[in-house]
């Protein structure tokens, strides 16, 4: 309840964001907003595999607090440095997907890539606050993010009227939730000697345990994040509009059950007992459930309200429409769960079942867009494949370790 609390008033900001910006922005700098904030979340992913990394490491280590300083302390190091080298690469590849997906400009792009000097970091001290169950800090943490965002977000899209100004607001408020979780690992740490001893990893475990949570949550944010660069290729200026905020609305759908995922990894990392941990996974099944359920029956029964209250009258009444991409993106909450359990423990089994998806994804929009509908029935399929490959993975992984 904690991360929930704390999670929904922080993606409260992000929607805020969204839907403010999606009246106060034109439809197409609204449409070229939607787009960097799909970079943002493709070249945020290794985020969230350090952050399960982290938590996964300081779940299972938690116990001696010394470790866990000196495990900090070492990696800060890399961190730093993987960031910087990061930038400029992203730098570099920027002259590729500026042009590919029609982005109109660097600046925006730039402002973007100012953030990979510290999002590294800022992951790892939140997958401690998470390994350590500290639920409160990382709660703090994600709504101060949103709240930020959102107001930077106002506030530059109102003066500037334009999406490469609007998308620094993003980079202001990563760089606040930074310095909130460095004052919070001081506090942490400052009465705590670090052991000298070695640590309790070796780098190559390190590594494999990275690239496993690197795949596992690339394949999610691609799903999630891919669809709109990819509309904003193929479809009109309009339409393109028009399925950004389609899109910007179906993701409640998939943010607001994330905290029960979150929640459930470092529980099951740390916990032995296989029947436990399915009974977990089982109970955090029916609450996403549950939610996804109540998100979509107001997305089918009045499409017209919500859009004419969050957007105004600068979209047509999507129908259908709504209600279909929620339910596609709420598939994918579900596929969330069975990821982070898959996560929390060994195995490549959903591996293979991402990539797979990842390619189904691309093949159905490159030969099937030829308008909104049609690209909002991919989506669907595409959602519709991976929960099938991933379940066919957690069944698979389940049987090998009974």
């Amino acid at each position: 309840m904690i991360l929930f609390v704390g999670s929904m008033i922080g993606n409260a900001g992000a929607y805020f964001f969204h839907l403010c910006l999606g009246r106060i922005l034109p439809p197409v700098e609204y449409g070229l907003l939607g787009a960097l904030l799909s970079i943002y979340l493709l070249i945020s992913t290794p985020l969230s595999a350090i952050q399960y990394t982290s938590a996964k490491i300081n779940a299972v280590h938690g116990h001696s607090l010394s470790y866990v300083k000196n495990f900090y302390q070492v990696f800060s190091r890399y961190l730093w440095r993987f960031g910087l080298a990061s930038f400029g690469i992203y730098l570099f590849c920027s002259v590729f997907f500026v042009q590919y997906f029609s982005l109109g400009g660097y600046l925006g792009v730039l402002f973007l890539g100012i953030s990979l000097l510290f999002l590294f970091q800022l992951a790892w001290n939140r997958g401690i606050m998470q390994g350590l169950f500290d639920f409160t800090e990382l709660s703090i943490s994600y709504s101060v993010e949103g709240l930020v965002k959102l107001f930077f977000g106002i506030a530059l899209g109102y003066f500037f009227l334009r999406a490469d100004y609007t998308i620094l607001s993003v980079t202001i408020s990563l760089f606040i939730a930074f310095l909130l979780t460095v004052r919070y690992a001081r506090r942490r740490f400052t009465s705590i000697s670090a052991k000298s001893e070695p640590l309790p990893f070796t780098k190559k475990e390190i590594a494999i345990e990275g690239a496993r949570m690197l795949i596992g949550t690339v394949g999610v944010a691609f799903f999630i994040s891919i669809d709109v660069l990819m509309a904003n290729r193929f479809l009109s200026d309009y339409d393109a509009g028009l399925y950004t905020a389609l899109s910007t609305l179906g993701k409640i759908v998939y943010f607001a059950p994330y905290s029960v995922a979150m929640a459930l990894f470092p529980f099951t990392a740390q916990n032995t007992d296989q029947t436990t941990k399915l009974n977990l996974t089982r109970k955090a099944y029916l609450i996403i459930i549950a939610i996804i359920a109540l998100s979509l029956i107001f997305y089918f029964a009045c499409p017209g309200l919500i859009f004419g209250i969050l957007f105004g009258s600068k979209y047509a009444n999507p129908g259908l429409l709504l209600g279909l991409i929620g339910f596609s993106i709420g598939i994918i909450g579900i596929v969330q769960l069975l990821i982070n359990y898959l996560l929390s423990q060994t195995g490549w089994l959903y591996a293979y079942a991402l990539i797979v998806s990842a390619i189904v994804q691309i093949l159905l929009y490159e030969n099937y867009h030829s308008n909104l509908t049609q690209f909002v029935s991919m989506t669907l399929c595409s959602a519709v494949t991976m929960l099938f490959l991933v379940a066919l993975a957690f069944i698979g992984q389940k049987n090998n370790q009974v």
